[in-house]
């Protein structure tokens, strides 16, 4: 029989059933004598057959790789009834004791363990009885009857067990830390389970148990281990006769999980317990794929050495602590480091702190003679191997078998491995530098690049983002070279992108006026290839140039819903940087030359990678390009508004849509003042909800009604929205309306506590690693470096009052203020039209045209002294009836020059030239100086 990932086909000795036998030799110490043999039987299940004719008893022990952490949140504790409940009788052995009375009854011993990734059924039992015995345990896992009655008992058991834990030290520190894990995250549930956890007066218990073992009881993540004094063909026979009929459901492990104890770092927790003890835990990667490296044995022995320079002898000699153990934990996804101290005063605690980070500051550059001692001490355990008694060995070989990345013929040795790696414990070392601050690290800083690092996600994801800055100008044409570009980069990398996603990583790219963006997510060990491979594309020969073109033209002549096609061109619309229109940029168009290589071999990049690297990972990904000269960097102009009431109407793009538009924005603080900023993001959350309730609710004025904040440039805009039949001089009278009466609203709001939870949020963990990786980006693409800002806000918000929020309030919504109305009509009013005649008349027009009441032009409504007349009583509505009273109360018409409303409002006809009647402004960006690590 062929061989199938290094496994060989064979068959049993005496009844000829198929199975596959390891290929290559299994290390083993020349001080073991046993018989091993590393099998998999035809349902994936890896079994490992011991025989030893010096053993004392006969042995088996059967791991399952899921535990606790597949616990549903209503039924915290189910994995563990399942443990218990599986042992309730088989279809072959139907008695619900009948399987630990057969172990008991024959003087063996039997139990079973459910951890957070792992749930580990074992015995022991004399020689005579052990084929009997793995035939009965075999049936638990192929065909268990979960008997109900007894499932009600086990309730009992473990309700007893709960209460037992509670009383073990242990169980009480993790009781209280696991309540400050991420509530979202299973190590944050009861993972023993009590009667109150797994009771459910609408969920049926039993059910919900066969549910877990149908889903995730698979032979693919099972591994068993069994000792004996029989021959070696006895025990594989047995094995591969019982186990093979366990159902093989592929890999039903859960997906890997990030560290539940990332937002506990720079926490300190107290609580009262027995012992004098100070406990340090320090998130870190998922480290299983290093086990050569010999990393846990190594940190083990450096922190708890006792010779004259140690951090131990330290701590003695300053009466601080006596004693220190050492420990790294190992989950699928992450690991924890722990270091736990007895201390002799707990009020020094944070001498110990100060003391243990200094320590391992020294380590970060590893010492070989730490590593000497270490690779010592394994060869001499290794060379004098000690058998361990049998039921040790079993359960070892089967609950420590589970990680991925061990060779198979390190299966036997896989602790005694000790393969010296340098640079693998000089990373897992800096990991507990205590550096708690999470935010990006400036690697490398050249003329030609910046590299950013933040490392540390517990978990295989990955993020890595590019902006490579290309030669630029501000030129029309080349502005309209850059839409062709986003275009042409989607269908240059249009392959790449669609093998990512088979690959589970997500590509996004895009072109902004003079940088090609990258970002690339997804896990980490194949991030570094993917983003090699789109660098390498983009240096190709131009060969869809026809095809982005015509992308290109075909989206910025796209038909959207009039309040999409308003914020579409917000930019040039409100004049904050001057950004051409899309008519601008089609006309454009036909100037960009055809010849649209992209040389990166001159550029300037900014590089952040995040997530499950290394600091020399990260390094590793160069893009070879000379530096730019200052003139080829793009220079964006921005313009300072003067104070005023601006107005830009145009007509919808789609003439098929019925919908009119408004969108109003109000120019309010610079960015950098924070407090200010964040008064203005509460103002606008509860902008949001008046007009909600005012203006949607209330008055059914349109289905999209929202307001809300956002930065432009170094400014802070305050935004509104409404889209609706309705036509847009009527709807910004019904808004105008409803901002006089925002102050009465805001007196109504309990404004200290909307502040308060605003903070809470800002200083809180991020939702994702998504949210994470664009707060960062952003923050990097902006230039100020300031990756503290969420910590700023959330202390400005604690500061802020009603009576602040009432003055900013007042300070932007003024006449002083900077405010641009952008409309979107079906049919617009002309220029003429808006100069002559006031707002309200307008309004009162289009109202009543909508109505079918189109005897009254224009000029008759100006001049009629009673505007009530212009309707009948019995065709009159709401609408009608506002417009009439807002054109009854008329304005006072002082022409104020060329292109102004008889309100005084400026009307903005032609884009360009209002750009460039403005004052160039620019703010000082307040920027955080870095210094490159290397």
């Amino acid at each position: 029989m062929s061989a199938v990932n290094n496994f060989v086909g064979r068959s049993t000795a005496f009844t000829k059933l198929p199975y596959f036998e390891f290929a290559d030799k299994l290390a083993q110490s020349p001080n073991d004598n046993r018989q091993h043999k590393l099998i998999r039987l035809p349902n994936n299940m890896i079994v490992l057959c011991t025989s030893d004719p010096d053993a004392s008893a006969a042995a088996a022990s059967l791991s399952v790789n899921v535990g606790s952490f597949i616990d549903p949140p209503e039924l915290q504790g189910l994995a563990h009834l399942l443990e218990h409940a599986i042992h309730l009788g088989s279809t072959k052995y139907p008695g619900a004791n009948e399987y630990r009375a057969y172990i008991q009854n024959n003087q063996g011993y039997t139990n079973a363990q459910t951890t957070s990734e792992e749930t580990t059924y074992h015995f022991t039992i004399p020689f005579n009885a052990f084929a009997e015995a793995l035939d009965r345990f075999s049936q638990l896992f192929i065909s268990p009857l979960f008997d109900k009655d007894y499932i009600d008992k086990e309730l009992q058991i473990i309700d007893s067990e709960f209460k037992t834990n509670l009383q073990n030290p242990l169980e009480k520190e993790y009781s209280v830390i696991r309540c400050f894990f991420d509530p979202a995250h299973p190590a944050s549930m009861n993972r023993c389970g009590n009667l109150k956890s797994l009771s459910s007066g609408t969920l049926d218990v039993r059910e919900k148990v066969i549910e877990l073992y149908r889903k995730y009881y698979s032979a693919d993540i099972m591994k068993l281990a069994i000792v004996s004094n029989h021959s070696m063909d006895d025990l594989v026979e047995w094995t591969v006769a019982k186990f093979s009929s366990i159902k093989s459901l592929g890999d039903t492990r859960p997906n890997p999980l990030p560290s539940p104890y990332d937002n506990m770092c720079g926490k300190t927790i107290r609580y009262q317990k027995e012992a004098d003890e100070l406990t340090l835990y320090f998130p870190t990667p998922d480290i299983n794929s290093l086990y050569k490296a010999g990393i846990e044995p190594y940190f083990k022995h450096a922190m708890e050495a006792r010779h004259p320079g140690s951090l131990l002898d330290y701590l003695n000699k300053q009466n601080l602590a006596t004693d220190l153990d050492a420990y790294i934990f190992k989950n699928n996804g992450y690991s924890i480091a722990m270091l736990v101290f007895s201390l002799t005063n707990t009020l020094e605690y944070t001498k110990v702190l100060n003391a243990t980070l200094a320590y391992i500051a020294l380590l970060n550059s590893p010492q070989e003679a730490f590593y000497r001692e270490v690779k010592t001490a394994k060869d001499i355990a290794f060379q004098h191997f000690t058998k361990p008694d049998e039921h040790k060995w079993t359960y070892n070989m089967s609950h420590n078998s589970h990680n991925r990345f061990v060779d198979y013929k390190h299966y036997l040795v896989k602790d005694h491995i000790c393969e010296y790696d340098e640079n693998a414990i000089a990373e897992s070392l800096s990991l507990l530098d205590g550096d708690y601050t999470k935010y990006p690290m400036l690697l490398e800083k050249t003329d030609t690049h910046e590299l950013w690092f933040k490392g540390r996600y517990s978990s295989p994801h990955g993020c890595i983002m590019l902006r490579i800055y290309l030669p630029s100008n501000d030129n029309l044409i080349w502005h309209a070279r850059a839409k062709i570009m986003e275009s042409y980069i989607e269908n240059v990398l249009e392959d790449i992108i669609g093998s990512g996603k088979l690959a589970g990583i997500n590509v996004e790219t895009g072109y902004v006026s003079d940088a090609i963006c990258i970002k690339a997510s997804g896990v980490s060990d194949k991030l570094t290839i993917i983003v090699a491979d789109i660098i390498e594309r983009l240096k190709g020969p131009n060969t869809q140039f026809k095809r982005s073109k015509q992308m290109a033209e075909d989206r910025l002549l796209e038909r959207h819903a009039p309040i999409k096609q308003l914020r579409s061109e917000i930019y040039p619309h409100i004049s904050i940087t001057a950004v051409p229109l899309n008519s601008v940029l089609l006309e454009n168009m036909p100037k960009v030359d055809a010849k649209m290589d992209i040389d990166i071999s001159q550029c300037y990049i900014k590089l952040l990678v995040m997530g499950n690297f290394t600091e020399s990972q990260a390094r590793a990904i160069k893009i070879d390009c000379k530096p730019m000269s200052p003139l080829q960097r793009i220079s964006k102009t921005r313009f300072n508004i003067s104070p005023g009431h601006y107005i830009n109407l145009r007509q919808n793009s789609d003439t098929t849509s019925v919908n009119n538009a408004v969108l109003v924005a109000i120019h309010c603080a610079v960015y950098s003042d924070i407090k200010q900023r964040m008064a203005l993001e509460l103002i606008g959350n509860m902008l949001n909800t008046h007009l909600y309730e005012e203006l949607r609710t209330k008055q059914q004025l349109g289905y999209h009604i929202i307001a809300y904040t956002l930065q432009y440039g170094q400014t802070c805009v305050l935004f509104m929205e409404m889209q609706s039949e309705l036509n847009p001089m009527f709807l910004t009278q019904r808004l105008n309306l409803a901002l006089s009466c925002f102050n009465e609203y805001m007196n109504g709001m309990e404004v200290d506590e909307m502040a308060r939870a605003a903070a809470s949020i800002k200083s809180g963990n991020f939702n994702s690693n998504a949210e994470e990786e664009t707060h960062f980006w952003r923050i990097m693409a902006l230039g100020s470096y300031e990756f503290d800002i969420r910590e700023k806000e959330a202390a400005a918000l604690q500061n802020i009052t009603k009576e602040y929020l009432l003055e900013i309030w007042d300070r932007y919504y003024s006449k002083s203020c900077t405010r641009i109305d952008l409309q979107s009509w079906v049919s617009p009013p002309t220029i003429d039209e808006l100069e002559k005649y006031p707002e309200a008349i307008i309004s009162l027009y289009k109202c009543l045209d909508a109505k079918g009441i189109a005897q009254y032009s224009l000029d008759d409504l100006q001049q009629l002294e009673d505007k009530w007349l212009v309707v009948h009583p019995s065709k009159l509505d709401p609408r009608i009836n506002f417009a009439i009273e807002s054109a009854a109360i008329g304005s006072t018409y002082l022409p104020q020059g060329h292109l102004r409303t008889p309100e005084g409002k400026i009307i903005i006809d032609n884009v360009e030239q209002f750009q460039a009647a403005q004052k160039v402004f620019d703010p000082p960006l307040l920027a955080t100086t870095a210094t490159p690590k290397y």
